[in-house]
Order: structure tokens, then sequence, then C-alpha cells
């Protein structure tokens, strides 16, 4: 559904039978992926979107927002999403601290 609000194009969803805009609908959708221990599947995300239309939309804006020059990355895990660490930034996150061990009696 299409909206104009002060001569602007509003793409407008319903969530929990409230209208509010593509853009508000996306937060709500980054939000939950972001608390989640685990991936969310697209059936969960589904229940927050009108349509699947409207859901692959929202996604592909929140993985634009999340390109190669941010540290993470909205990744498909089979039919879920979850953010990720971008690989070339996990490999810098790995630091190895040496450990002193006490000399055994033997």
């Amino acid at each position: 559904m299409l909206r104009y609000i002060f001569a602007q194009r509003v793409d407008i969803v319903t969530l929990n039978d409230d209208m509010i805009s593509i853009a508000e609908a996306g937060r709500i959708i980054e939000a939950l992926i972001f608390a989640s221990a685990e991936p969310v599947p697209k059936r969960t995300l589904q229940n927050y979107v009108s349509d699947d239309a409207m859901l692959s939309e929202i996604l592909h804006i929140i993985s634009t927002r999340f390109d190669d020059t941010s540290g993470i990355a909205l990744v498909q895990v089979g039919d879920a999403f979850a953010f990720r660490t971008q690989a070339d930034v996990a490999a810098r996150l790995n630091v190895e601290t040496p450990v002193e061990r006490p000399l055994s009696r033997a």
C-alpha cells in the first residue's frame, strides 16, 4: 500500500494491524535479528511484515546498509537470517596471548 505524506511517496506496511513505514518495519526486523542468539527463520520474520515481497525488500535494504564497509554482514543461514562478523574483520579479532605454565616437578 502506498501513501503520500508531505508530497513524498512513503511505502506503508502492516505490522500487527498497525500501519508503519517500510523504514520502521526495517528497523524492527533488523533489531529482531540483532537481538536473537540464533539465526531467525524467515517464517518468523514474515509475522512482522504483511507480505513476502516486502520482507525481501526490507532484507535487501538491511544487507545493503551492512555492506563491505561495515564490520558486520546480514547473512542467510539456510532459511534463516543472522548478523555475522565480516570474514576479513574476524581474522583480525583473534588475539593470541602467550600463557606461561609452571614447570612440572618431574
